[in-house]
């Protein structure tokens, strides 16, 4: 908790008639992004998933990760509230396969408190379902259809 809101009163002092502002947080945690930068991903499409990593940062306050995949781990980049505009480096450029990222995460005990895959879904290499939330964040192939987690389809594309 690391801001105060006055929508909710502080319930501690309401019996003396005091009403307070009560402790709240808009804080996630540390957030993972598995950027797909295969080559099947074109610049708009890298651009509007830049965008949504910008709005968590703008709504959220987070320990950002981003890392960059195609059929291998191409790297990782740290973002914080302080990186505007967001300059994304993507490196990547051949096949797909979800593995790599969640498999890094995982040799480096990275712990997240959720992952959000941002693709367009032409994959069929997805990694063993994991301990925390997934967000699937895709592009392209509407009838994509992941073994764990959420789907959210960007109606830009």
């Amino acid at each position: 908790r690391n801001d105060y809101t006055w929508k909710l009163p502080n319930t501690r002092y309401l019996y003396a008639g005091l009403y307070l502002p009560r402790l709240q947080s808009e804080q996630i945690g540390r957030v993972m992004i598995h950027m797909d930068a295969s080559g099947s991903i074109g610049k708009r499409e890298m651009e509007i998933l830049a965008g949504e990593a910008q709005a968590i940062l703008d709504t959220f306050k987070v320990e950002l990760y981003i890392t960059y995949f195609d059929s291998e781990f191409q790297g990782i980049q740290k973002i914080s509230a302080d990186d505007v505009p967001l300059s994304l480096n993507p490196k990547g450029g051949g096949g797909t396969s979800y593995i790599p990222s969640a498999k890094y995460i995982e040799e480096q005990e990275l712990e997240p408190d959720c992952v959000i895959y941002m693709t367009d879904g032409y994959c069929n290499s997805f990694p063993e379902p994991p301990d925390y939330p997934v967000l699937w964040l895709i592009t392209g192939k509407r009838d994509f259809v992941p073994p764990f987690g959420e789907v959210i389809y960007i109606k830009e594309f």
